[in-house]
Order: structure tokens, then sequence, then C-alpha cells
């Protein structure tokens, strides 16, 4: 019997009219592939299919009502012909049961003002000041294997960077989505960490000893038993130089970079894959794509590749998003 289950975020097409059926989520799930719909008639349509293509498992539940934007918190568990959907911690009746009995999902946030910039807020050096600590570590003082390049030529190379990550987003942003690979390659060389590499973003933050502040929803505290149980958990932080709600917490881009970005049941894929952290998944996707062209793609981002929000391809919505908070970090920096 195939059974599985996912925990992710989706947003509910409230601004749309729809004409036809509107795809919330689709995602591979070990053998498993799952689609969730949204119908004309707002109820959720749950499609399973094998590996194989054949639909082992097809649920419609009752219709729903979204207030708000739209962001919602998605749990599914099936196995067999039997499934469960939570909105929002509220579990979803079979449609057979309750046709016509719509249930209200309220996903409105109050925003606020979003004149509060990180970089300006009074708290920004006294929160970031253990990375600014850390981050001292990464200034080289001794010619190990080479020259050291000065600082005007690391400026100029942040320049150079910044200048290429708002080219790539653009052209992705346009369609061209083969600059993705390179717009990896190029985080992963401003703000990845390794063994024996120290990135550039940090590097000169380190020198400047500047805090790297933004605003990050928080890690999760307390986890729901339907969550943990999951066989994939891909997080979202909605990551911002803005504060723009009320639960969004000020903290260094160190910070966030080392918050989870998926988290996947360890008995499903490998056991040495439980937790995966948003820089760990940048350099994947780099080492795989576009510095390699290593010829195995590993379970996190093969999984996190196949996952669509409506027409958006996860991973790559992940690096872009990623990049614009870069971007402005790495003007931030430049200022000094």
């Amino acid at each position: 019997m195939l059974q599985g289950s996912i925990f992710s975020v989706v947003r509910f097409p409230v601004e749309l009219k729809l004409t036809e059926d509107f795809v919330l989520l689709s995602s591979k799930i070990c053998s498993s592939f799952l689609t969730l719909s949204v119908t004309l008639g707002k109820h959720l349509r749950l499609v399973i299919q094998d590996e194989k293509n054949a639909t082992i498992l097809y649920y419609t539940t009752q219709p729903i009502k979204v207030l708000g934007e739209g962001s919602m918190l998605v749990a599914i568990i099936w196995a067999g012909q039997k499934a469960n959907i939570w909105i929002n911690g509220v579990e979803l009746k079979h449609g057979t049961d309750v046709p016509f009995e719509f249930i209200e999902i309220n996903t409105q946030r109050e925003k606020l003002d979003e004149s509060l910039l990180s970089f300006d807020h009074p708290d920004a050096k006294a929160k970031c000041q253990g990375r600014i600590n850390q981050r001292k570590n990464l200034i080289l003082k001794d010619n190990l294997n080479g020259r050291l390049k000065s600082i005007e030529e690391q400026v100029g190379e942040l320049k150079n960077s910044i200048f290429f990550l708002e080219d790539a987003v653009n052209r992705i942003s346009c369609g061209q989505r083969h600059y993705y690979s390179k717009l990896a390659v190029e985080l992963r060389a401003l703000i990845c960490l390794g063994k024996d590499y120290k990135p550039l973003l940090l590097r000169l933050a380190a020198l400047y000893e500047m805090p790297l502040p933004i605003f990050s929803l928080p890690k999760d505290k307390d986890i729901p038993d339907c969550i943990k149980k999951a066989d994939s958990h891909y997080k979202s932080y909605d990551i911002n130089i803005y504060k723009k709600y009320h639960n969004h917490e000020l903290m260094d881009f160190q910070d966030w970079l080392d918050f989870d970005c998926i988290i996947i049941n360890p008995n499903k894929l490998d056991e040495k894959i439980k937790h995966r952290k948003n820089r760990e998944v940048i350099s994947d996707i780099a080492n795989t794509f576009g510095a390699h062209y290593d010829n195995l793609v590993p379970p996190v981002v093969d999984l996190i590749d196949q996952m669509r929000m409506g027409d958006t391809n996860v991973l790559i919505s992940f690096l872009i998003e990623t990049a614009n908070i870069v971007i402005e970090l790495g003007k931030y920096v430049l200022k000094k």
C-alpha cells in the first residue's frame, strides 16, 4: 500500500477568477507524485499517482472560502484510498460528506509599516553581535599560499557580483530559466562557508565589523505531530529587509543560512539526510547544476526541484528570494 505525507506553504489564488482547476502544489514523494489543486467550485482536489503515472488516490475536500492574502500551511497524509488534509491546522472534511458546506480559512496577516529597514533598526548590531564576532575568523592576515587581495580588489569583486545577481534575477524572471544554475554558483561564492573557503560577502562584512541584519519568520517552536511525521517539510521564512509582519524577527543573515530549508523523514530517502540547511541547499544546487555538473542529483535537491506552487518552481523561487536579499546586503556593505 502506497502511503506518504507532506507539509508545505501554498498560496491560494484569491486574486484570480478561476476558469479552470488551479494547481496549488505538486511534488514527488518517495515513489509517488502528488498534485493538490483548487477546483472551480473551490474544493481542494488531491491526486496521487505512482511511478507509472497510474492514479492511486483521487480525493476531494469540502469547499473552502479563503480570507486574506492566501498563504496557507497545508499538511497532507495519505495511505491507500484514504487521505487527511489540514489547512492552517484545521482538518477539512471529505467532499462527498459535505459537498456544499464551505469552511472559512483565515489567512489575513496584518502588514506593518514597511518603512522600518533592517539596516536602520536600533537593535541591528546587538542582534547580530554574535555573528559579527564569529566573522572575525574570516579575515586572512597571513600570506599562506599566495598574494592576499587588497580590500579594493575585493570591493570590486562584490560590485561585479551584485551586478551579475541583478542581471540573473531579471533574466530568470523573464523566462530564461537556465540562469538559475549560475545564480546558485554566485550565491555560493558570496555566502556559503566551506572548509577552506571564506565567502566574499561575509568576508567583507567581517573586515568592516558590520552586521548583516534581515527580517525573517522565526524557526518553528511547537511543531504539530502531523508535521513531525511528514515525509517532507519544506520551510519558507519570508525573508526581507523590511519588517512586513508582526512575527518577523530581526536577525543576522547567517542565522537564516543555518535555518533548515527542508526536513525529510530519514527512513524515506537517505538515513544520513534528515535536515538540510539553507546554505547547504544553495551549495548542493551549485555543485549539482552549475559548478561541477555532477551526474548524481542529491535527494534533497531533486525533491525541491520537482516541487511546484502554482506555476512556480520552488527551487528557483528559493534562489531568487535569497539573491534579492544578498543584493541588498551587498549594497549595504559597499556603502561602508
